[in-house]
């Protein structure tokens, strides 16, 4: 699967590891929620710090931009670009650290953040909708459920 991923000027440490992990997420995710399209998905790494806010502010404030709680530091879309934008901290969550509060809030092991983000961004795209839209609402639980393998 050839994904286009790159890294946001914002991004000042430039790690392939951000990279790596995002792409192993990705496959992962759209393996277990599969049958859509989503080879033309452009994948941004940001960091919410560094991000040229000037850049969006426009953009934050419309409608085809889809944001995960305050947008800029964990993943937003833009629908019409078919761009995907996923920060550094939300990559982060998926290492040392997630397993970390894992141990010390074991209510969290039945939940992947990382993952979560890429699906809340995937059915933005898929959908053209934002959240609380019946049709967003329905497809976002159909890929959460294929994902946690619930159906």
């Amino acid at each position: 699967m050839k994904l286009n991923i790159k890294l946001d000027d914002s991004v000042k440490i430039k790690s392939p590891i951000y990279s790596f992990v995002l792409k192993q997420k990705i496959i992962s995710v759209i393996n277990k929620i599969g049958r859509d399209r989503f080879d033309k998905v452009k994948w941004i790494i940001f960091d919410a710090k560094n991000l040229n806010k000037r850049k969006f502010s426009s953009l934050l404030n419309i409608p085809s931009v889809y944001i995960v709680r305050q947008g800029k530091d964990y993943g937003f879309c833009i629908y019409e670009e078919c761009e995907i934008w996923i920060s550094t901290v939300t990559i982060q969550s998926s290492g040392l650290f997630e397993q970390n509060i894992k141990t010390l809030v074991p209510e969290l092991n039945n939940s992947d953040f990382l993952a979560d983000v890429i699906i809340d961004e995937l059915t933005h795209i898929m959908t053209g909708k934002d959240h609380g839209s019946k049709e967003y609402d329905m497809q976002f639980n159909e890929y959460h459920n294929r994902y946690y393998n619930r159906l």
